[in-house]
């Protein structure tokens, strides 16, 4: 075949629109979508939601394609509809191979979609750490708010994700930096029930009192939320039990509401104010009786609950009890 034959053989090939190629990467077919890059007819061609052939291939982890595009000087930092660009969609689906290429071909590593999120950001929601690790290497700003608000570390936090916490914590992430709303890290974990990650952010000197805008504080809310074992912890690290919210609601207070009877008494074996009011003149005891939650009832009277004790409409906890069972157990007491 001459020269010319075979030129014209290549020339007369039909071009394969670009989002062929997208349907197939969107099918996770990597294979199929290698296949037609040679023709081609836009590089950087974009569909409906704003992404290309290089976005898609970094959400399935398409690394060839990936690569044979970039290679041919696909635009790296182009952004679909919602603000997302190839190194979003890849940190966030864990594609490390595709993340540390688009680095390399210089990809802005601290750049924002729609909702001023950052690659850092969505990798460390996902737990992504040897991601977390390429774009911290590569000048991501690891105590960057994305959304307004939320770091790097209160995300992985939030989302349980231990190792990149413990990553970004010795890599030197602030660990007090708060939401708009105050709250922390370790105020979210201990909300949210992860002791593993607890003990790290109390290792790294986390502010144990920090409170949250309506004066909530880490061993208040993992009391009201019954996470036990955050509270023995927050305890043996100093947390003031006797601390109040703007409500007047002490970490017993909330423990009482929500009925956790072994939360209550670990709050009071380690000096929880039994008697202890709302700033309505209400104890634990008369919550505790209202709600029908016998059991805390029960360790409210064995640890001396002053039964006589009237809130501020002068009902006591005997008046306000949900069921006789309670009012039973109260009067018994009473008479002692």
């Amino acid at each position: 075949m001459s020269f010319s034959i075979a030129v014209n053989a290549v020339l007369s090939q039909e071009l394969i629109p670009a989002g062929k190629i997208i349907d197939a990467l969107k099918e996770k077919n990597c294979e199929k979508a290698y296949k037609m890059l040679g023709r081609i007819d836009d590089l950087d061609y974009k569909d409906k939601a704003g992404g290309t052939m290089l976005m898609y291939s970094s959400v399935n982890g398409c690394t060839g394609v990936a690569s044979w595009l970039m290679d041919r000087g696909a635009r790296i930092d182009l952004k679909s509809n919602e603000g997302f660009t190839a190194l979003h969609m890849a940190s966030r689906n864990g594609h490390s191979e595709i993340v540390k290429a688009l680095l390399m071909k210089g990809a802005k590593v601290d750049e924002l979609n729609i909702t001023r999120s950052t690659a850092l950001y969505m990798a460390s929601q996902q737990g992504h750490t040897t991601i977390i690790e390429l774009l911290i290497e590569n000048g991501a700003q690891i105590d960057f708010k994305s959304n307004g608000e939320f770091t790097a570390l209160f995300i992985a936090s939030q989302y349980g994700k231990a190792d990149a916490v413990k990553y970004l914590t010795e890599k030197g992430a602030s660990v007090d930096i708060p939401t708009n709303r105050g709250a922390t890290p370790l105020f979210i974990a201990s909300s949210l029930g992860y002791p593993e990650i607890v003990a790290v952010l109390l290792e790294k000197d986390a502010d144990i009192e920090a409170k949250t805008r309506r004066g909530a504080t880490p061993l208040f809310v993992s009391s009201q939320d019954g996470r036990y074992e955050i509270v023995k912890l927050l305890l043996e690290h100093g947390a003031d039990v006797k601390m109040k919210t703007n409500d007047g609601l002490s970490p017993l207070l909330a423990a009482s509401i929500r009925g956790h009877a072994e939360i209550v008494r670990l709050l009071l074996d380690n000096g929880a104010d039994v008697n202890q009011k709302t700033n309505q003149g209400t104890t634990s005891l008369m919550i505790a009786s209202a709600n029908g939650h016998t059991d805390v009832v029960k360790v409210l009277l064995d640890k001396g609950a002053d039964t006589s004790l009237k809130n501020e409409s002068g009902k006591s906890a005997t008046e306000v009890a949900a069921n006789d069972e309670i009012r039973n157990l109260i009067s018994r007491i009473s008479k002692l």
